[in-house]
Formats: structure tokens, sequence, C-alpha cells
């Protein structure tokens, strides 16, 4: 599951600063992963790729899908 309209790109995966590259680095980007240790990972690198506006969702998905907020089922592939 995912945060509605969310992009998924894993910071652990080889194809991370490619798909990163995708994303203009001008926008706020929310990271966050299921409790926020890769998703601090994920905010370092994302720092040193240019991106001005970074925000990591403290809790992670875990927090935020058992306060009961809307997630969504199945992945989405990064555009």
């Amino acid at each position: 599951a995912h945060l509605p309209n969310a992009v998924n790109i894993d910071v652990r995966e080889s194809d991370f600063t490619r798909n990163v590259a995708r994303l203009d680095p001008k926008r706020p980007l929310l990271v966050y992963c299921l409790a926020g240790s890769r998703s601090a990972k994920a905010a370092e690198a994302l720092t040193r790729a240019g991106f001005e506006r970074i925000y990591d969702m403290q809790g992670g998905f875990a927090k935020w899908s058992g306060s009961g907020l809307p997630v969504e089922e199945g992945a989405q592939p990064p555009k």
C-alpha cells in the first residue's frame, strides 16, 4: 500500500538515482517508508542530488495508516 497519488521510488533499488532524475528538484517532496529509517537515507540522497524542499514523514507509513489516514493498495510505479 502507499499514500494516495504517491510515486514509489525505493532508495535500496539500483535504479533509485535514475528514477529520482525524473523528478523536478524545485518541487517539494514528501519521503516516507514503513517506519522512518529508509526515508532518512532517501532524504539525504535527495539533498545531495540538489532537491531543495524535502519533508521526511516522521513515524512513517505505519503511523500514517495506523491513524486511519487514507491509503491506496498496490504499487504505484515511477512516472
